[in-house]
């Protein structure tokens, strides 16, 4: 009696310990033929114990189609860092016992371990060369495509054809609507020369752009397109792969990072954008065990292009995760996205993608955009590319001084700077660039007279306060105006704000129905005093309680400036004020 032809005559079967292996493969699967054979995957790092192996074999090798038909013809491709596997002899067992194609290889690029090669089975040492050679090109779902077509030629006898394996180049530009190198630069190219809006490349690793794990990235270049300025995208593998450059925007520069050159006019040596988004993280510098670490912490590259930096958060955790804990990003996202970017200079912005699986079955993940948070930091760089094309004698600056308990004698303290004496010399600074002060471009003649000034027209010092300074206030929020710009919040949090400090506009500095902003206005630029962050309570929760929302005139203040006021930038003076303990 002969047996019936197995369900599934041939099976593939991927064991990685990287996951951009798996997540490769699910991108190369979309353009393999349709009678392909069914491919499964396992992630070798989620293997805790031997028995996690056996399930896996269970499941993924045997099946219920070849435990029932040992007429299957089985590939096992096993790509490992290390050793040390879970049941990893079992596997070998397995595919030995029933005469499974098996190709043992490393996961580190160039490297040949014959130890490796002893344990394969059933395929010539050609096909693990080749094999070895696809993988080593760099493993983007071109090579992985036509890695799995030869192999089903070569071991099923498949007619597929295939392509050979083809290096991918470690840096390089990149944008959706463009397909090419020559293409997406000569895009960029006429973006600088004969566009008036300004341009924003955002920076991502390579091993995203080989695998498919672009979503992000994508998300933030359409987000800026919509709000009008050129994207591009700009791969990369290191940061730290550097040359000595002669000139970058007229500056000689000993180690400037490879990849940025593709952000270099070929003529003029010009930064053909305005603005950078990071999503690579750690820092570019290096510390010196040897001696003093460098104060620009290596990154002189990035202060040659002189364009503002944004770090993008792409977190290795989830969504859900994040959104319900009440610290935000997981310790591991804080160290590689905040605190160690931060020694480039990089600004610090929001989380946007979050790990989420694209094949619940395979367990691939990739970094699915939060679409809120993409068009918050796409709206952040934009405001900071136009602002680089805006005349000074237009931009709008407010200076913020930090005044954490309110006290007059308090204002902008802090620890080694005179806040005030400093405020002067940028002032000065800024009237020699071109900025606006006003008709007459009158200043006071030191810091001191600057505050006493600021002091009588109006504080939030209740001990001096008088019902005529809080009238003659810089700034006032009428009632109905600030409830306006209260509603645009969250309701939950207009529920927290109402619940601790009570209806709009509050009590605090309200004059005529009316919210009072202490600050001095020079033509286009505004002094304001931070608020206090609470009143009527002890002080210490006041300032350390991380989720007591903010007074209604503290948001009030903010919301103005951005809104009414029409700010530019604004920027902190002194000490940390509380805005950054905020929930």
């Amino acid at each position: 009696m002969s047996s019936s032809p197995p369900e599934e005559p041939y099976k593939v079967v991927l064991l990685s310990h990287k996951d951009s292996d798996i997540l490769t493969l699910s991108t190369a699967k979309q353009n393999l033929p349709l009678d392909y054979p069914p491919i499964q995957t396992v992630d070798l790092c989620s293997l805790k114990v031997d028995n996690d192996m056996l399930n896996a074999v269970n499941e993924k090798i045997v099946g219920p189609s070849t435990a029932t038909n040992n007429d299957t013809e089985v590939l096992i491709i096993v790509r490992l860092l290390g050793r040390g596997v879970p049941g990893f002899q079992h596997l070998l067992d397995h595919a030995h016992k029933h005469n499974h194609y098996l190709i043992v290889v490393s996961g580190i690029p160039g490297s040949f371990e014959p130890d490796l090669t002893a344990m394969c089975n059933n395929v010539s040492v050609d096909t693990i060369n080749e094999v070895m050679k696809y993988f080593h090109a760099d493993g983007c779902a071109n090579n992985m495509n036509n890695m799995l077509r030869y192999l089903a030629d070569h071991l099923f006898k498949f007619g597929y054809e295939y392509a050979p394996a083809v290096t991918m180049p470690d840096h390089g530009l990149y944008h959706p609507k463009f397909d090419g190198a020559e293409n997406t630069m000569a895009y960029l190219q006429e973006c600088f020369e004969h566009s008036d809006k300004p341009t924003v490349a955002v920076i991502f690793y390579r091993c995203h752009y080989l695998s498919g794990n672009r979503a992000f990235v994508d998300a933030l270049l359409d987000e800026l397109e919509v709000l009008g300025v050129h994207s591009i995208g700009l791969f990369t593998e290191t940061l730290r792969a550097a040359e000595p450059m002669g000139d970058v925007n007229g500056h000689a520069v000993e180690r400037f990072p490879t990849a940025l050159t593709y952000l270099l006019h070929p003529v003029s040596n010009k930064s053909m954008v305005d603005v950078l988004i990071s999503s690579m993280a750690f820092a570019m510098g290096e510390v010196n065990p040897d001696g003093p670490t460098l104060g620009n912490w290596s990154a002189e590259g990035i202060k040659a292009l002189n364009v503002p930096v944004l770090q993008a958060i792409n977190s290795v955790g989830t969504y859900d995760e994040w959104k319900e804990s009440s610290r935000g990003l997981n310790p591991l996202d804080t160290a590689m996205n905040v605190a160690i970017p931060e020694f480039d200079g990089r600004i610090i912005t929001l989380p946007v993608s979050f790990m989420a699986p694209v094949d619940e079955t395979n367990s691939v993940q990739y970094y699915e955009p939060v679409v809120d948070r993409v068009v918050q930091v796409a709206k952040q760089a934009t405001k900071l590319a136009t602002l680089r094309h805006k005349p000074n004698s237009d931009k709008r600056i407010a200076f913020m001084l930090t005044n954490s308990s309110g006290k007059a004698e308090r204002i902008g303290d802090a620890v080694g700077l005179d806040t005030p004496a400093s405020i002067m010399k940028v002032f000065e600074a800024m009237k020699a660039a071109g900025y606006d002060f006003g008709e007459d471009g009158s200043l006071p003649s030191d810091g001191d007279e600057l505050i006493q000034n600021l002091v009588d027209r109006c504080s939030y010092d209740e001990i001096y306060l008088t019902e005529q300074q809080l009238a003659n206030a810089a700034g006032h929020v009428q009632k109905e105006v600030y409830q306006t710009l209260f509603d645009t919040l969250p309701q939950r949090q207009k529920d927290h704000i109402v619940d601790q400090w009570g209806k709009p506009p509050g009590e605090a500095y309200v004059h005529n129905d009316a919210i009072s902003l202490a600050g001095l206005e020079f033509g286009n630029i505004f002094m304001a005093l931070q608020p206090p962050r609470g009143y009527g309570m002890d002080p210490d929760k006041i300032y350390h309680t991380p989720d007591l929302p903010p007074p209604h005139n503290y948001f009030a203040l903010y919301r103005w400036l951005r809104d009414v006021w029409k700010a530019d930038a604004i920027v902190h003076m002194g000490k940390h004020g509380t805005l950054e303990w905020l929930p």
